[in-house]
């Protein structure tokens, strides 16, 4: 028989549920921290090279003092420290020369700054080539309109200039080497 009231059956149900909700929901936000803290460690080893190897970063090292770093790299990320910490540690300990990408500042600034002036230098020489090409060009080549009427006229006041001294027939085409 039922009477008005709700089975009291239902309310431990329902608790029960929210209880496995909240408690599934506790357990996702940490598994996301612990992914999130995962993927900042490996940024922060993929940023510092192993010193033991050549040309090798900590996150893809095999040396045990990579494993040693990578180790300490999460304890500190989950202590709180921020990556800024972290990374000065490890540069304090180690130098400049642990970073994969060394800082541009001092010495290590004209490692940066001398392959983009020479090759701003290349394209100013490269200017000035091609702006030389093309004010004088090279014999034989391809010349623009303008110089042949150019080249033209100053052809036509040589042909008088040289009739004139001459003395001779009014076209030298016509006039024979020989004759």
């Amino acid at each position: 028989m039922r009477s008005g009231r709700p089975w009291p059956g239902r309310a431990w149900v329902t608790l029960i549920l929210l209880t496995a909700l909240l408690v599934l929901g506790l357990v996702l936000v940490d598994r996301a921290r612990a992914d999130d803290l995962e993927r900042e460690a490996r940024e922060i080893a993929r940023s510092l090279q192993c010193p033991v190897c050549q040309s090798v970063s900590v996150a893809d090292s095999s040396s045990e003092l990579a494993a040693q770093m990578r180790a300490l790299i999460r304890k500190k990320l989950e202590a709180g420290e921020p990556r800024e910490q972290i990374v000065a540690y490890f540069v304090e300990r180690y130098g400049d020369s642990v970073l994969t990408e060394p800082p541009k500042r001092g010495g290590t600034l004209a490692f940066w700054l001398v392959p983009i002036a020479g090759v701003l230098a290349g394209l100013v020489i490269l200017g000035a080539l091609l702006r030389g090409w093309r004010a004088n060009p090279a014999p034989g080549g391809v010349e623009p309109a303008g110089v042949n009427a150019r080249t033209a006229e100053v052809l036509r006041r040589y042909e008088e200039r040289v009739r004139r001294e001459a003395g001779g027939p009014s076209d030298i085409a016509e006039k024979s080497p020989g004759t």
